[in-house]
């Protein structure tokens, strides 16, 4: 079943789509204050 091998390095990812959901809520979840800082840097800039 190695038949995306030379497009993605992890061709077992489709098969393992709920381990991806969870470590990118885990990412989001964990730089979550970042990301909020980031967004209120653009709406600060963008309202000037």
């Amino acid at each position: 079943m190695n038949f995306c091998g030379e497009c993605s390095p992890l061709p077992a990812v489709h098969h393992r789509k709920p381990f991806v959901i969870e470590s990118l809520l885990f990412f989001i979840r964990r730089s979550s204050l970042k990301i909020v800082i980031f967004v209120g840097k653009i709406a600060k800039m963008t309202q000037i």
